[in-house]
């Protein structure tokens, strides 16, 4: 059996890479899971079902030392900043570094040549779900950091995540019927994203209302950043959504507060309201009609290249909560209208629908076997580049504290707790 490390920076990603975990066990292989110490126990419980939890173990970041040599293999979800474990300066160059991206859309943070580094370029295989995901942020990407065209082998896949809308994992009446809901009913589902920009930051409460007036199902499933202390994109005095959600679910009594893997709402409900959440276009993989809330706010922030803001092309678009509702109707009575934009917008986002899973093991196998040949010098390079900046801020770090009694940290971004780490370890 070969053994795969699965990084996990965030529990709240954790529906990405499950299928996959599950599959590569049930195929009689091992997993080192791992997390921070933080996080770990999230992880741990949403793992429990794994077949075969013997051939899975669990570890956080820094506790005890990787046994690198045991390894074949090394996946995470978040490919864009990769973790301790793809940026520990003894980690394996010589083996497969895939990065399994969390999502469909194509923000600007999918590949971010705002970010300092090359953050892709911690990976050395990428397993992509569709052509969309090349048409936006990659572009300007590949022209900061041309070297990543030779330094990531892309292995078509698709969405392994998604594989549970086509397989019946999941039944309709079942989810709802499990929920206390009637299955007779029209459901709908919104999931919108966590930013500011976004439409739950910006007019949730009136479009949780305006849906909820409706006789239907509804679910919401907000962003798992929306309900975490963590959030620090909305404004200083951010909602408790988990709070609000609750409170409204008590107040409306066809409203579910939902969290957790997203796949079992998506078959049950008949329609998505979204806005430029990922969710979306995993779910208009059903063929099932999406209503988006415009939120011009977020595109002008987030940029207009991507998927997430032309895809929408293949949904209703409304700029309102009485809009929203209107079109929400709408889309319920004749939901075969933008059938064939659907269509055409399903063949960009994934290269196949369902059995993602399966490509995804024996891509893996064909990599560590050495039937997939891929690079190992980018990643050796970025690390190296990595432990150089440490050393140099280190560095920079003790002449100040010579100079100095205090040094203070401002700032909340990506890379303040990374500046942060190094402070401490002066």
């Amino acid at each position: 059996p070969y053994t795969i490390l699965f990084e996990h920076t965030v529990s709240g990603l954790i529906e990405h890479s499950m299928p996959l975990v599950r599959e590569w066990i049930r195929n009689g292989h091992c997993a080192l899971i791992m997390a921070p110490e933080s996080e770990l126990a999230k992880v741990r419980s949403a793992y429990k079902d794994l077949p075969f939890p013997e051939q899975a173990d669990f570890q956080s970041f820094g506790r005890d030392p990787i046994k690198w040599r045991d390894l074949h293999a090394m996946i995470n979800v978040t490919l864009s900043e990769s973790g301790p474990a793809f940026r520990d300066p003894h980690t394996r160059f010589d083996i497969p570094r895939v990065a399994l991206n969390h999502g469909l859309t194509d923000k600007l943070t999918t590949f971010p040549a705002a970010f300092l580094g090359n953050g892709v370029g911690y990976n050395n295989v990428l397993f992509a779900c569709g052509p969309a995901m090349f048409k936006g942020s990659w572009e300007t990407y590949v022209q900061k950091w041309p070297e990543i065209l030779s330094s990531l082998k892309i292995v078509p896949i698709g969405s392994p995540k998604t594989d549970a809308l086509f397989d019946g994992t999941f039944k309709r009446q079942t989810v709802l019927e499990s929920l206390g809901l009637d299955p007779r009913l029209p459901t709908v589902l919104y999931a919108p994203t966590y930013q500011r920009e976004a439409s739950l930051e910006q007019a949730g409460e009136a479009i949780i209302a305006a849906l909820a007036s409706l006789e239907i199902n509804l679910f919401v499933r907000p962003h798992h950043l929306s309900t975490t202390p963590r959030n620090t994109h909305a404004d200083g005095n951010r909602k408790n959504w988990r709070a609000i959600l609750q409170a409204l679910a008590k107040e409306h009594p066809n409203l579910r507060f939902v969290e957790g893997d997203s796949n079992p709402y998506f078959v049950a409900a008949d329609l998505l309201v979204g806005d430029a959440s990922g969710a979306c276009y995993e779910y208009i993989l059903q063929d099932k009609p999406v209503v988006f809330y415009d939120v011009p706010a977020f595109f002008e922030a987030h940029g207009r290249c991507g998927v997430g803001f032309w895809g929408r092309d293949a949904g209703t678009i409304a700029a309102d909560p009485e809009n929203l509702r209107a079109a929400v109707l709408a889309e319920l009575a004749s939901p075969g209208r933008k059938a064939d934009a659907r269509h055409k917008l399903i063949s960009q986002l994934v290269y196949k629908t369902g059995n993602a899973c399966q490509r995804a093991m024996t891509a893996l196998v064909d990599l560590i076997e050495g039937r997939i040949e891929y690079p190992i010098w980018g990643p050796r390079q970025n690390v190296r580049q990595d432990t150089l900046l440490h050393a140099y801020m280190l560095e920079r770090l003790e002449r100040c504290a010579l100079e100095t009694k205090a040094i203070a940290l401002f700032g909340a971004g990506a890379h303040t707790p990374l500046l942060l780490n190094i402070m401490n370890a002066a």
